[in-house]
């Protein structure tokens, strides 16, 4: 009689009278079981080369437990934005049902191919859809659903690397003061901290220091100290008053913290007329004006917590432009 048992790498099958020792992967138990029942009624089901999972799961069903997956782990504005690109593909049609309706092992590069060029993607939206679908392919394969991840062999448009837009310093004054209460508060962090946004709305209590800013990278899986600039400070004690040092700054009133402050920050450049502004625009505000005020590449650098120089580069490409625009303004 065959039985399943659980260990660290997942689910196991054994059967000592056919001698077989299946792997089943890190499936749930209700999966478990159900290959279990499979194998009693078809004992070469696990004889099958095909991954076990791959015949089961449906691409949204897989999308959501990577979306489970991935909270806590990354950002929250790139999981928010995963999340809601991989819920937009997955309505799409896909032949006569939706690709979330699609198994798991139906989906082959080339049908992404095929249905960005329909849409009409640019290279950057491209990217980013790839980029979820990745994701959720790469955690199919680490818990053996697959052995391979379809969406590698996907040819996709080449992304041309631009420097940053040089953010308007009275653009950005003009958008500070048309925001209140906790929206500005939030983004004054980030003006003069540089901080990414995810990591700005995960900041707790605790991280504010004497020395400065413990600022937490779930992209980088690395931490960095930012001086707290002067202005900051009146901002920060508001903040921390009457929170415990496991508090967040910007609390969700469910125990954990807000996820974005985006509609605060569109409605606000709205308000101050100013067009094409985006929250991470505050974060090229902060680099182009130390990079400006000091011409310390390698500062810039550690204060904006990139991992290669050659990211914080194109910081002193887009402040180049800057300049140039400003001496071609004299005389006129």
């Amino acid at each position: 009689m065959a039985f399943i048992f659980y260990r660290k790498t997942g689910w196991v099958l054994i059967d000592k009278r056919e001698r077989v020792w299946k792997k089943l992967g890190r499936i749930s138990k209700a999966e478990a079981k159900a290959v279990l029942l499979r194998y009693e009624t078809d004992r070469n089901y696990l004889r099958l080369d095909l991954p076990l999972a791959a015949h089961r799961i449906t691409l949204r069903r897989l999308c959501d437990a990577y979306i489970e997956d991935i909270r806590g782990a990354k950002g929250a504005y790139t999981v928010d934005r995963e999340e809601k690109l991989l819920e937009h593909f997955c309505r799409q049609a896909f032949g006569e049902k939706t690709f979330g309706d699609a198994l798991i092992n139906e989906l082959t590069g080339r049908d992404l191919e095929k249905y960005l060029a329909a849409k009409g993607y640019k290279a950057y939206s491209a990217h980013n859809v790839a980029k979820a679908l990745r994701g959720a392919y790469k955690f199919a394969v680490e818990r053996r659903y697959l052995s391979h991840n379809p969406i590698l062999d996907a040819r996709l448009p080449k992304v041309e690397k631009l420097p940053p837009r040089a953010a308007d310093p009275k653009a950005v004054e003009k958008i500070l003061a048309e925001l209140s209460g906790a929206a500005k508060q939030y983004y004054l962090l980030l003006a003069y901290s540089g901080m990414r946004p995810g990591e700005g709305v995960a900041l707790q209590v605790r991280d504010v220091t004497k020395d400065g800013l413990i600022v937490r990278s779930n992209k980088t899986k690395t931490f960095r100290v930012v001086p707290i600039h002067p202005c900051l400070r009146l901002t920060l004690g508001l903040l921390k008053k009457g929170k415990g040092p496991n508090d967040y700054l910007f609390p969700n009133g469910a125990g954990g913290h807000v996820l974005s402050f985006k509609k605060s920050f569109r409605e606000a450049a709205k308000r101050a007329k100013v067009k094409g502004a985006f929250p991470y625009a505050l974060r090229h505000f902060f680099a182009t004006q130390v990079l400006k005020n000091t011409g310390d590449l390698r500062a810039v650098q550690t204060l904006l917590g990139h991992s290669r120089s050659t990211t914080t580069e194109r910081y002193a490409h887009s402040l180049g432009e800057s300049l140039k625009k400003a001496v071609r303004s004299l005389g006129k």
